[in-house]
């Protein structure tokens, strides 16, 4: 028999989007080694009611407006103290950000936020002039170099202060530690330098060391940001050089996380668990042999890459999922490319063979299409066994990037994505998330 919950017995999320035309539904995610939802509620008028139990483990949960679109979602601190959240957000907003009722640990961090976020905004602006005006000897350059720092240092002793100020409010201060502002002195150089620094010092300002943060996307964010670097397709590496340093980024994090056994477990854990999702196998086989004591230690077990693919593959094509990453040489074997290194808002990944009838149509909008399409690739994966009439056939398709490696459906290409039929489409987003699923052309 199930126990009645009073009203008194819930926390209650209650929302108000405005000028809200497309989204129906929300999820709550909660934060451990990835993330899971907690509960789900329907957008009805523009409204939507969640109710949690009492007893939720008090931390930052994310709320969700879309499974599909990147940044479709905001924080939301439950600190098991207040019963009743309630906010309002408005989609036509120039800056979109959540407006919680007064006096709550959401409020006034929010609003801490959107004070920040106009002094940062000319922060930018300061940056950018300092980038790009000729000479740093006038009179002007200084002038702005001088307010620059300045501001730089308001923001650092207003950030302080907050935290000095509301250790009450142990989430919202958690936030603004962990989540630092980040403004290069070395402005004039070159962007991947900065970036590159950046790098080396990521987790110098990050609370690693706090149990807490746990139940919090603070950590995960913090993990797929630094990994994040050595895919950025502006760095000109390839497929051995990401590898690389995304071993050496496994190590850094692996140093940082070690404090005590729960963290180090939550960091090896998320590290396997993430690049197991995304099918980076040679990764996974490197944390299994370098950190086989840890391995041991909290007793993980490992699966056979036959279950993982078992166990992932359904997940892997859901709408809004991470897509399966895949890798391909050019067609005259000179370089090595793969999906998730390509920088696009958007790619539209296509399945086809050049002995279907269907596939001619709709190769012929594609390429179309790739050609007026802005920041937007096409790749196509042909499943081909005859070599001589597929290179014939893609002279025709000139703004579109194919490869094949002419095994047809034995092709290890095909391995994470299921394709059983030609043409298959995928439209995947710039975060490499899966948007679409079709046999016809989407556009």
């Amino acid at each position: 028999m199930s126990k009645f919950i009073f009203a008194n017995e819930t926390i209650v999320i209650q929302g108000l989007f405005l000028n809200n035309s497309k989204y129906t539904s929300v999820s709550l995610e909660k934060f451990d080694i990835g993330s899971h939802i907690v509960a789900t509620s329907k957008i009805h008028d523009g409204s939507f009611v969640i109710e949690l139990p009492i007893k939720i483990e008090p931390g930052i949960y994310r709320l969700k407006y879309s499974q599909v679109e990147a940044n479709s979602f905001f924080d939301i601190i439950i600190n098991g103290t207040e019963k009743k959240i309630t906010f309002t957000f408005d989609f036509n907003s120039s800056n979109p950000s959540p407006l919680f009722e007064s006096n709550t640990e959401n409020a006034i961090y929010y609003n801490f936020l959107m004070n920040e976020s106009e002094k940062v905004k000319a922060l930018l602006i300061q940056q950018f002039f300092l980038q790009n005006y000729p000479s740093v000897k006038d009179d002007i350059f200084n002038r702005v170099k001088k307010n620059y720092f300045e501001d730089i240092n308001k923001i650092r002793s207003e950030r302080s202060f907050f935290i000095k100020k509301n250790k009450n409010l142990p989430w919202a201060c958690a936030l603004i530690k962990n989540k630092p502002i980040n403004f290069s002195d070395n402005f004039r150089n070159d962007q991947r330098i900065i970036d590159f620094e950046n790098h080396e010092k990521y987790w110098e300002k990050i609370e690693v060391s706090n149990e807490s943060l746990l139940n919090t996307p603070i950590f995960v964010d913090h993990i797929l940001i630094y990994l994040q670097y050595y895919l950025n397709s502006n760095l000109g590496l390839d497929s051995n050089e990401v590898e690389i340093g995304l071993k050496k980024s496994i190590d850094s994090i692996m140093i940082q996380f070690s404090s005590t056994n729960k963290i180090q477990e939550f960091a090896i854990r998320y590290l396997i668990d993430g690049f197991n999702e995304i099918g980076y196998v040679n990764i996974v086989d490197y944390i299994y042999e370098k950190y086989a004591n840890l391995i041991l230690k909290f007793n993980i077990q490992r699966q056979s890459e036959a279950k993982v693919l078992e166990k992932n593959t359904s997940k892997k094509l859901e709408i809004g999922s991470v897509s399966p990453n895949i890798e391909w040489k050019s067609n005259d074997n000179q370089s090595i490319s793969n999906l998730h290194q390509i920088k696009a808002k958007e790619i539209l990944l296509i399945f086809w063979s050049s002995d279907c009838p269907h596939c001619e149509e709709a190769m012929r909008k594609a390429d179309e299409w790739a050609k007026i399409a802005k920041n937007k690739v096409v790749v196509a994966i042909g499943i081909e066994n005859n070599k001589d009439q597929y290179l014939d056939k893609i002279k025709s398709y000139k703004n579109i990037w194919h490869y094949s490696d002419f095994k047809g459906f034995e092709s290890s290409l095909l391995r994470n994505f299921k394709v059983e039929a030609t043409p298959t489409f995928f439209v995947i987003d710039e975060n490499k998330r899966i948007v679409n699923v079709l046999n016809t052309f989407p556009f």
